[in-house]
């Protein structure tokens, strides 16, 4: 087939593999080397907040750890376990990946969450996000582990990692650890459900 309208760097050649039963095939190629100064370095990824004594909340859970994982990294479905979101903002044409932005909408704000960590063993799984600061909240990484106890039973363990002064760390603490708990507990009933 013949283009008429190539853009500027495509420079085609001409090529022939030939096989046994089927015999020449006659194809066009082009190297892609010219596009490569034209890709952008990817942004540089905010770093994990991690610091010695994060809050830490864990659950067993009933199911699958597929099935525990597929809930935790579905963006879309946090509205109906993370406690107090109210509605979900995210692009729904991107791939869900390290590095997928999306907003979480509370009643009096608005936590924008990067994921920074997606990854997947045998029997663990390491999901984190990234929270900017916004209004009350300093700026926090969440950690979540998902382990495989058995077949049908995984725990879900939460670490809450942030850097702030003392009130303000006794205030945020107090109230991340009612919110997650309250959280691990509609996550289980969910995946237990579908399990």
């Amino acid at each position: 087939k013949s283009t008429t309208s190539s853009p500027q760097w495509v420079n085609l050649q001409q090529a022939q593999v030939s096989y046994k039963n089927v015999g020449n095939i006659n194809y066009q190629f082009t190297y892609l080397d010219a596009l490569l100064n034209e890709i952008p370095p990817p942004p540089k990824r905010k770093e994990l907040i991690k610091v010695d004594f994060p809050v830490v909340l864990s659950i067993h859970i009933n199911c699958k750890l597929d099935t525990a994982y597929n809930l935790l990294k579905t963006i879309p479905r946090k509205i109906e376990w993370v406690v107090g979101i109210k509605k979900v903002n995210y692009h729904n044409k991107r791939i869900e990946r390290v590095g997928t932005e999306h907003e979480c909408v509370l009643p009096l704000n608005t936590l924008h969450i990067e994921t920074s960590k997606n990854e997947v063993f045998d029997d663990t799984i390491i999901y984190a996000e990234n929270i900017d600061a916004s209004g009350i909240y300093p700026a926090f990484t969440q950690i979540f582990y998902l382990e495989k106890e058995t077949i049908s039973l995984c725990k879900l363990k939460v670490e809450i990692h942030h850097e702030s002064k003392f009130l303000k760390k006794i205030i945020f603490e107090k109230a991340m650890g009612n919110a997650i708990k309250k959280s691990l507990i509609k996550f289980k009933q969910i995946c237990e459900k579908e399990a």
